[in-house]
């Protein structure tokens, strides 16, 4: 069964804007007036409906209650909540009934609850739902990468953060980037910044885990002359210098407890307040923030505000690791030896078993990791970069992960499997001769093969010497005779 949206509200005619929206995109969309009429169609058909677009203003029960009510009938079913209060206590209610998304309703809702909708597709939370009806082509894929993301690659995995970027950058709101060290966050970040209306602005970057905890405060918000030992002059922070632009916050996933506190009432409201300072200052940017660590988890244990992890989660993107997209493996090569190649004014090929090396590997360390290698690999050739060109520990690895490859699938070596066709072989010769009373001319009749060829390979396999052969041929004549 194809699995199908269903729009629960109170509002008949919200409804009806929601089924000519879906019907627009060919999504098939159920409707519920209230959530009582809701939960009952999803208690009937629990297999049918993957994603629910839920009001949270109804009389007799609030969407959050709605929300934990489906989450108990089915905990994989997807809820993005419609409100038209962004009131904190609000939000929090909803994310903490299990929602996944939260839109603010306006004037025209439509491209945010298709934005919202399209996330949910493209982390692959929800499957066979399509709102892009065509399937791109890796060429496709490709060209969309390099224009919005300004990266190299052909995947349907890149191409959908392409998406997402190229949908998020219109807004104003908070992004939280998600993915390992060395993806490419902070390109990302600047793809954002670079699609929206604040691209004529500055876009200031800050690693939140790379500047000692000490300092970073007046890193973020700028310090007074004499707030400090050492402050003999004013500073302005990262806040202040991205005013009308946008401020991207990385690792923000190791911020003190204390700092993630002033970080939320900037966002909050969008105000900032140098160390030594007693004045307010307004600032108008974006925040985009990034983390390899999961914040819901640092949630869990305490290590993290709740408040703050729902502020940033507004627009997430998740940013799949290098060994999730195989096929990004070889654009992105070819675009690094280019670089050298400009930079040094020499040319260079890639040999096939090179590239095959390369592909084979999962780089934990993404794309930072693979760039370091080709680099390594560019300056250890001449003219073809061969596998001998690559660093020691990337073969060493290669051949690490292809061995253990044949183990899980239980294949044999070449040496392992001529050894056993030959014993097989062996052992065929020796029964049939026992078959035929040990005389050859029969037991290669046995075989469908000729005496000769028979006799050769007896004496490959060492079941013959040159003199058995000699005194096997006398004995045959003797017979005949």
């Amino acid at each position: 069964m194809k699995p199908t949206v269903l729009a629960i509200d109170n509002d008949a005619v919200a409804l009806s804007g929601l089924q000519l929206l879906m019907a627009k995109k060919g999504i098939e969309l159920d409707t519920a007036m209230g959530g009582a009429q809701g939960i009952s169609l999803v208690r009937q058909h629990p297999e049918k409906y993957r994603a629910i677009l839920l009001d949270y203003e109804m009389p007799g029960m609030n969407g959050d209650v709605v929300a934990r009510r489906l989450k108990e009938i089915d905990p994989s079913i997807k809820i993005i909540m419609l409100s038209g209060t962004e009131d904190e206590a609000v939000v929090k209610a909803c994310y903490q009934a299990g929602a996944e998304r939260f839109v603010v309703k306006s004037k025209d809702p439509s491209e945010m609850v298709l934005d919202a909708l399209g996330s949910l597709i493209d982390e692959g939370e929800i499957e066979e739902i399509d709102i892009n009806a065509d399937v791109q082509s890796a060429g496709q894929n490709a060209i969309l990468i390099d224009s919005i993301l300004k990266m190299k690659g052909c995947s349907r995995a890149l191409a959908n953060v392409a998406r997402s970027v190229k949908k998020y950058a219109a807004s104003n709101e908070t992004v939280l980037i998600h993915g390992e060290s060395g993806v490419g966050k902070e390109v990302v970040a600047k793809a954002v910044h670079e699609n929206s209306t604040r691209s004529g602005g500055p876009f200031v970057a800050i690693n939140c885990g790379a500047i000692p905890k000490d300092l970073l405060e007046s890193e973020l918000f700028g310090h007074e002359r004499g707030a400090f030992t050492g402050a003999h002059q004013t500073k302005k922070g990262k806040f202040l210098l991205a005013n009308n632009g946008t401020l991207f916050l990385d690792e923000i996933g190791d911020l003190e407890p204390a700092l993630q506190v002033k970080i939320l009432r900037a966002i909050q409201e969008r105000t900032i307040e140098p160390v030594g300072g007693h004045n307010s200052i307004k600032v108008n940017i974006r925040i985009i923030a990034a983390t390899h660590r999961d914040l819901s988890a640092l949630v869990a244990a305490g290590l993290f505000r709740e408040d703050l992890f729902y502020r940033l989660k507004v627009l997430p993107i998740m940013i799949p690791p290098l060994r999730e997209r195989p096929e990004d493996i070889e654009p992105l090569v070819k675009y690094f030896v280019n670089l050298k190649e400009e930079e040094t004014g020499t040319k260079r090929k890639i040999s096939d078993a090179a590239m095959r090396t390369l592909k084979s590997l999962p780089w934990p360390g993404n794309v930072r990791q693979l760039e370091a290698s080709v680099k390594y690999a560019f300056i250890n050739s001449t003219r073809v970069i061969q596998i001998e060109s690559l660093e020691k520990d990337i073969i060493s690895s290669a051949r690490d992960r292809l061995e253990t490859l044949a183990k899980q699938k239980g294949l044999m070596s070449h040496a392992e499997f001529t050894r056993l066709v030959l014993d097989m072989e062996k052992s065929l010769l020796q029964d049939a001769m026992k078959l035929a009373g040990n005389v050859k001319s029969f037991a290669a009749e046995l075989l469908g093969m000729s005496h000769q060829a028979m006799n050769y390979r007896r004496r490959k396999l060492g079941l013959d010497t040159e003199v058995e052969e000699k005194n096997e041929t006398k004995n045959n004549q003797m017979e005949v005779q």
